[in-house]
C-alpha cells in the first residue's frame, strides 16, 4: 500500500478536548476560506508528528465498530444485520491481532475485509461470511458543518467504501465498561457524501455516488433537487471524474448548510443539492466510514478473497474531519 506523505506539523500542537475528541484549532478545510471551528481532528497514524489517532485507545474514545444501526442485543450478532443489502459483517479485534480489520501504519489508518469468517476457509465469501472494518463516529452533527476525508479508495472489484450521515441516539453502555449502542431513528434521512463500487464492468475509482436517499417522501426534506452539478456530468446518474481515485490519495468533502449540500472532490464542487434534514426528534446525525464487500444489488458471479496481497480491498485514510462553519 501506498504510504501517506507527512503533513506539516501543526502550529500549535493536536490537542484531545476533556472528551476524549481528538481536535485541533490549525486543521483547516482543504482549500477553503473563512471561518471554522474544529470539532473532530482524527488524523491517524503511528509515527506521524501531525497525528492525534495512533492506535486503537484513541480511536475507541471517538469511534465504535461493529455495527452501524444496532448493537449484538438489537441484531444477534453483532453486525449491520437491519440493512439486508450488506453481505460482510463488521468485527472489532485488538490491537496487532492478525485478524484485525482497523489496522495503524505508520501515517494512515486502513480498513480492511477478507473472507472465510465463519468457514475459516478464506475462498468462501458467501453471504454473512464476510468481514470488514467501519467506523462510526459519536461526534453528533447538524447543518451548519464541514465534514471531510483524505483516502484512497480500494482498488479490487466487489469493494464498497462509503462514507455517509445517518441519524440516532448514542445510548449509555448496558455493563459497566461495555461500549454505548446506538439506537436509530427512522430511516431516512440520510446524507450520503459518497458512495463508491466495483461491480459488473466498471472497475472502481472511477465515478462518485452522491447524494439523499429519501425513500420516496422528498416532500418531507423540501423536495430535494440538485442546485448545480458540474458541466461534465451528463446524464449519468453518478459523476465520473477525470482521474482514476484508486491510484492515490483525495480529499471528499461535504459543506452541509441549512438547506444546501456542497459535495467537494479535492476542493472542488461537483454537486449542490437542495435538502432539509428532517429527522424523528430532532435527532443528529452521526457519521460512518464504512467498507463492506460485495453489495447485493450487483453482479457477484466472480467474488473471490481479495483483501489478502496485494491488498486490494484495503481503504486508507489520512484523516477524518469535522468542522463547524463560523
Amino acid at each position: 500500500m501506498a504510504q501517506v506523505s507527512a503533513q506539516p506539523a501543526l502550529p500549535n500542537g493536536a490537542t484531545v478536548s476533556g472528551g476524549g475528541v481528538p481536535t485541533s484549532d490549525s486543521a483547516k478545510p482543504f482549500g477553503m476560506h473563512g471561518a471554522f471551528r474544529n470539532r473532530l481532528d482524527a488524523t491517524f497514524g503511528k509515527a506521524r508528528h501531525d497525528a492525534t489517532v495512533r492506535d486503537k485507545r484513541d480511536l475507541d474514545r471517538i469511534a465504535y465498530y461493529r455495527y452501524i444501526y444496532g448493537d449484538a442485543a438489537t441484531t444477534g450478532n453483532g453486525t449491520d444485520g437491519l440493512y439486508d443489502q450488506y453481505r460482510s459483517r463488521h468485527r472489532d479485534y485488538p490491537e496487532g491481532d492478525p485478524r484485525s480489520l482497523h489496522v495503524f501504519t505508520a501515517d494512515a489508518l486502513v480498513l480492511k475485509a477478507h473472507c472465510g469468517l465463519e468457514t475459516k476457509v478464506r475462498t468462501d465469501c458467501s453471504d454473512g461470511n464476510i468481514e470488514s472494518g467501519i467506523l462510526r463516529f459519536a461526534l453528533p452533527i447538524r447543518p451548519g458543518s464541514y465534514i471531510e476525508i483524505r483516502c484512497k479508495m480500494p482498488s479490487a472489484m466487489y469493494a464498497w467504501p462509503a462514507f455517509w450521515l445517518t441519524p440516532g441516539v448514542e445510548m449509555p453502555p448496558a455493563t459497566p465498561g461495555g461500549k454505548p449502542s446506538f439506537t436509530a431513528r427512522p430511516w431516512p434521512p440520510e446524507i450520503d457524501i459518497f458512495d463508491q463500487f466495483g461491480f459488473n464492468n466498471t472497475k472502481p475509482g472511477h465515478y462518485l455516488f452522491s447524494g439523499t436517499p429519501t425513500n420516496g417522501k422528498d416532500a418531507a426534506f423540501g423536495n430535494p433537487h440538485d442546485i448545480y452539478r458540474a458541466p461534465d456530468w451528463g446524464d449519468k446518474p453518478y459523476y465520473q471524474p477525470a482521474q482514476d481515485l484508486t491510484a492515490g490519495f483525495h480529499v471528499y468533502a461535504l459543506d452541509w448548510g441549512d438547506h444546501t449540500l456542497k459535495y467537494l472532490l479535492d476542493g472542488k464542487v461537483y454537486r449542490e443539492t437542495y435538502f432539509e434534514w428532517n429527522s424523528e426528534g430532532d435527532v443528529p446525525a452521526h457519521l460512518i466510514a464504512s467498507l463492506q464487500i460485495g453489495p447485493k444489488f450487483n453482479d457477484l458471479s466472480g467474488l473471490s478473497d481479495q483483501g489478502g496481497e496485494p491488498h486490494g480491498w484495503d481503504w486508507a485514510i489520512d484523516y477524518i474531519r469535522v468542522w463547524t462553519k463560523d
